[in-house]
């Protein structure tokens, strides 16, 4: 008997960022995941 697996990975990025809060404060609270282009990570 044999198994066929598959394995997938992919990438995904996010920004957190509040339109309430200065630049420096969401820069403070949310650090490297407020960068303008956003943060990502690569998941298998």
């Amino acid at each position: 008997m044999f198994r066929v697996t598959r394995r997938y990975q992919f990438a995904a990025s996010h920004r957190l960022h509040s339109p309430l809060l200065s630049e420096d404060e969401n820069q403070r609270l949310y650090g490297k995941c407020n960068r303008p282009y956003g943060h990502g990570h690569n998941s298998t």
